[in-house]
């Protein structure tokens, strides 16, 4: 087809419970609308390709088991559908509205760096969402979860965002993530795997709800800043260095949360807390003072096989009950709120 063409209704009818398909090409752009008052596109399988925008009418949309996406300049659509994978190449972005209650699986690429954006009204699965240079956006009803057996990261972009979801990764397999930032939200456990190269800040917290967050990665830096939960721990285990700029496990109370980093390289501890619990940091190189900061809780362990903090900035450390383990020199400042102060070297 040629022109800016609508598609009103477009159906194929299971037969004999045979699956339909669709398949529609346009070079120029495709508007799934209304036409003699019937709506949209339904079949097992639809493919809808253009050379042009794939857009709805805001009302539409496009109802199938396995749904394939392929424009050159932006897709904006409402779909009914539980696999979709989208791609777009020259300008613009992709926009998933997915009404699906039961969940959608998603791949999509975007190598023209606009946005990804998808609206979820169920769980979300990701197969492989790639946005070089470009923004991820998830807004889901559900969990956000990696497909089963997925090989390296489900989401590589520039940056990640997160918010309504029940819950973000699994406690077996942690959502797998190569991007420059990212900032999530859950009313549950958040388990995140950085997995790539070049450094990432994470914000992640647990709103409104039980949970804990846990963070790993063999392979880039982490920068934690505004890393927080209700009532649930949080747990950072890294191969590369982490700077613990803002991170914050429960309340006040007693019981809602320790914070435990651990990291092969250097450890920078800006502002830690855990009131009424515990804080445990344990470095294959030297913790590090973030200038100004404090690591608040009823109970801090420091081990590190360099140096805890510096004679010219020394540890800052709020606590009952400090514990501080160096393979160097040994700089930890405790508050006057330290009843009980021990520390050594490394045998």
């Amino acid at each position: 087809m040629y022109g800016d063409n609508e598609i009103g209704t477009l159906a194929v009818d299971h037969v004999g419970g045979g699956e339909g398909s669709v398949s529609v090409t346009d070079l120029d752009g495709l508007l799934i609308g209304t036409v003699d008052d019937v709506d949209g596109v339904s079949a097992y399988d639809v493919t809808l390709t253009t050379g042009g925008t794939l857009t709805d009418d805001g009302v539409n949309q496009i109802t199938a088991e396995t749904l394939t996406l392929d424009a050159a300049t932006g897709i904006d659509v409402n779909i009914d559908a539980a696999s979709v994978a989208a791609f777009n190449s020259i300008s613009g972005g992709i926009s998933l509205t997915a009404t699906n209650e039961d969940g959608v699986l998603i791949t999509a690429e975007d190598t023209a760096a606009g946005t990804i954006s998808l609206v979820s009204a169920g769980a979300v699965t990701l197969d492989s969402v790639t946005n070089l240079g470009g923004d991820v956006v998830i807004d889901a009803e559900g969990a956000v979860v990696n497909v089963e057996d997925n090989a390296g990261a489900v989401v590589t972009a520039e940056s990640l965002t997160i918010t309504g979801a029940s819950s973000i990764g699994a406690i077996d397999d942690a959502l797998s993530i190569d991007v420059t930032a990212t900032d999530v939200t859950a009313a549950g456990n958040i388990l995140l795997e950085a997995v790539g190269a070049d450094g990432v800040t994470i914000a992640a917290a647990v709103v409104e709800a039980d949970g804990g967050i846990v963070i790993s990665n063999a392979s880039e830096t982490v920068i934690l800043d505004g890393v927080t939960t209700e009532n649930g721990g949080i747990l950072v285990a890294v191969d590369a260095g982490i700077d613990a700029k803002d991170v914050s496990a429960g309340s006040a109370d007693e019981g809602d949360g320790d914070v435990l980093l651990s990291s092969e390289g250097n450890i920078t501890v800006g502002e830690v807390s855990a009131e009424g619990d515990n804080i445990a940091i344990g470095a294959g190189g030297d913790i590090i003072d973030g200038v100004g900061d404090t690591a608040t809780a009823a109970s801090v362990g420091l081990s590190a096989t360099g140096d805890i903090g510096s004679a010219v900035a020394a540890l800052s450390v709020s606590a009952d009950l400090l514990t501080a383990v160096a393979g160097g020199d040994n700089f930890p400042q405790r508050s006057r709120r330290c009843r009980d102060y021990r520390t050594g070297g490394l045998r």
